[in-house]
């Protein structure tokens, strides 16, 4: 486990909080396919998802704003691609980027894919890239999950103690998916307090919500039934399936995953009985007639509901849902079976619970 100080020692130096604001300047290079503009938010802006934008030319780009460092970026084509993110510590910073468009096998659709190949003029960044690759060691450790736990929490445990002021350190905490509970607020404790209202504070509280909310997502635990809006505006309650196992599915029209997903979701509904089994949808978006609209061209059957408060409403702050797709299976007793189930995992529960 050599690696683990080697990294403590390089991640420990070049990092601090800047506290001026600074005009920085973004380039970039794209490799492969890739449409005519790239679209940036950042750290405050998290939710402007089109905050800045740049028309490549020729696979190049470039962002210049005004902000203070170190700060985290995140870069995206459009809505139908994924996100890439990334740390700049520096006034100028070189992305490289590889892109290329996917085709979903089933109903054609086209999905734009790209990933951070490299970057240059920012430490902070490849420092999160280096721990990142340790964790991926960890994990390969042939050792129980606590004592991969225990030393995830020594990794960071060591690294905050010399870095309470580093927003990477808070990153690192705020992201990780192996801790408990318990571990995460000693760790909190010893960040300085002026660092949690920052955007990454902001994410650790949200993790820390999420771990509180994980005895809701407790299969057995009795399904938290809602009242929701149908496409006609008339308020349905979720329990209306109740005696029947009942998959609820969440999904978005702008959510291009969700909807490559429809065809499977129809096949699972068509090999059913209604009197056993049913599917209740319901949707995050924010416009009306484009969600009705999805709903005609993706021949959907099933039970439609909405819930415009996305990440705030009532079944997804309930049970922590932050993005879609997303499934809850329940039995006929409204008890939950299982969470973000693939097509078959569905299928094996559903006929053990059918016989």
């Amino acid at each position: 486990m050599n690696f683990i100080l080697t990294f403590l020692m390089v991640l420990c130096t070049n990092i601090s909080l800047y506290s001026q604001t600074t005009d920085i300047s973004i380039s970039g290079k794209i490799n492969g396919t890739y449409p005519d503009k790239i679209f940036l938010f950042f750290d405050g802006n998290i939710n402007a998802k089109d905050s800045l934008s740049s028309v490549i030319a020729n696979g190049d780009f470039q962002f210049n704003l005004k902000t203070k460092l170190p700060i985290l970026c995140r870069v995206h084509f459009s809505e139908n691609t994924n996100i890439v993110e990334f740390y700049i510590d520096n006034p100028t910073t070189l992305i490289f980027l590889n892109s290329k468009i996917e085709t979903n096998s089933e109903n054609k659709t086209k999905r734009t894919y790209f990933q951070l190949d490299s970057i240059k003029g920012s430490v902070i960044e490849v420092n999160r890239q280096l721990f990142e690759k340790s964790l991926t060691k960890v994990e390969a450790f042939n050792i129980s999950n606590i004592e991969k736990r225990n030393l995830h929490y020594n990794l960071l445990d060591s690294f905050i103690t010399k870095n309470p002021k580093s927003k990477l350190a808070l990153y690192f905490l705020a992201t990780n998916k192996i801790l408990s509970l318990n571990q995460v607020n000693l760790l909190k404790s010893n960040f300085d307090t002026s660092l949690l209202s920052s955007y990454e504070g902001q994410k650790l509280n949200r993790s820390i919500i999420s771990l509180l909310r994980l005895k809701n997502r407790m299969i057995g635990e009795q399904f938290h039934h809602v009242s929701l809006p149908n496409k006609f505006g008339k308020k349905i309650e979720t329990s209306i399936y109740t005696g029947k196992i009942v998959l609820i599915n969440f999904w978005a029209s702008w959510c291009v995953p969700c909807r490559e997903k429809h065809p499977e979701v129809i096949k699972l509904f068509d090999s059913y009985n209604r009197s056993q089994f049913d599917i209740i949808g319901i949707s995050f978006d924010d416009n009306l007639k484009s969600w009705r609209a999805a709903i005609v061209k993706d021949k959907i059957k099933w039970l439609q509901l909405i819930d415009t408060e996305y990440t705030n409403g009532k079944l997804s702050s309930y049970y922590d849902i932050t993005a879609v797709p997303s499934n809850i299976l329940i039995n006929r007793d409204g008890k939950i079976l299982g969470f973000d189930l693939t097509y078959q995992e569905i299928k094996k529960i559903t006929d053990d619970n059918l016989k």
